[in-house]
């Protein structure tokens, strides 16, 4: 065991986590310690909101048990337009590992020769989410044998030797309604299923906006499903009503697209990325339709 501290950074789980169940069963196995010499690696890829996040921090708090050592975390802002320095993110996990500041190297090939070294014999878990790409991933990875890595990222990462690959897709219907209701009330939902339902296809089935629209409701308990479902169908309004708190899924949107290359490249990856996404695309002819080919027509229902 590790005579330094052990690290337990990991964030609090999502309380109202709901399906999943087999993509989390693959994270989890894949990342259990096994007999190999190089460390096990997940990379989670997925469209903004779909729960990339919530997914990663459930299965790492699965995880603690196996990994003894600790486990780090580190939000690495791929998505802005100033994404984590490799080298700050070490310092970082150095100083969690016992480091102290004064001895944590200046350079950050020292630094991350430093960090393989603590991490070589020990079973730590090490996450990593919004990963820009391979470049500022690598420094971070764990050598040892023992130590795993979970991998957030809008990109495939497909650069990464050996790692497992999940793409994580929008929720399934009834998922979806559960989530609705577990935010906005069981009770409420269960009044109007089929305005419920709609709710959640308007919001493209993606976790973040049936979050955030579960919210808004659990506000305003006075206004019936439908009538929310009604506001929600007007694409004029949508993603402005589609923001509760610091909880907002067109920011979500901008922000990747925007620190692609600028607006006009963000609607280029719009159609590529998500136009085969039924919903999503639906929800986004809020934002960017009039500008994306392939995003103006069709409502998600006949995109199941």
């Amino acid at each position: 065991m590790p005579s330094w501290p052990r690290p337990a950074q990991l964030p609090p789980g999502v309380a109202d986590f709901v399906g999943r169940r087999a993509e989390l069963r693959q994270v989890v196995r894949a990342a259990n310690p096994r007999a190999s010499a190089a460390p096990a690696a997940v990379v989670v890829t997925g469209v903004p909101g779909v729960g990339k996040t919530a997914l990663l921090v459930r299965a790492a708090h699965q995880l603690r048990p196996a990994f003894p050592g600790g486990q780090l975390f580190a939000h690495l802002g791929g998505t802005g337009g100033h994404p984590a320095d490799a080298g700050e993110v070490l310092a970082g996990f150095l100083r969690a590992l016992g480091v102290p500041a004064t001895s944590v190297p200046a350079d950050r090939q020292e630094r991350a020769a430093l960090y393989r070294s603590m991490l070589a014999d020990q079973r730590i878990l090490v996450v990593l989410d919004d990963v820009s790409d391979e470049a500022q991933v690598r420094p971070l990875l764990p050598t040892g044998s023992r130590c795993a890595a979970l991998i957030g990222s809008r990109r495939r990462l497909a650069g990464l030797e050996s790692a497992t690959g999940l793409q994580l897709n929008m929720l399934s219907l009834p998922d979806a309604v559960e989530l609705l209701g577990r935010i906005s009330g069981p009770d409420r939902v269960a009044l109007d299923p089929a305005a419920a339902n709609e709710v959640c296809r308007l919001c493209g089935l993606l976790p973040l906006a049936i979050r955030v629209a579960g919210a808004r409701l659990a506000t305003q308990a006075a206004v019936p499903i439908a009538a929310f479902a009604g506001r929600l169908a007007d694409e004029r309004h949508r993603l402005d009503l589609l923001r509760a708190g610091d909880l907002e899924v067109r920011a979500g949107f901008v922000i990747s697209h925007d620190g692609h290359h600028g607006a006009e490249v963000g609607r280029r990856v719009v159609h590529h990325e998500y136009s085969h996404h039924g919903h999503v695309a639906y929800l986004l002819r809020s934002m960017v339709g009039a500008t994306v080919p392939g995003l103006q027509g069709g409502h998600p229902h006949g995109d199941e």
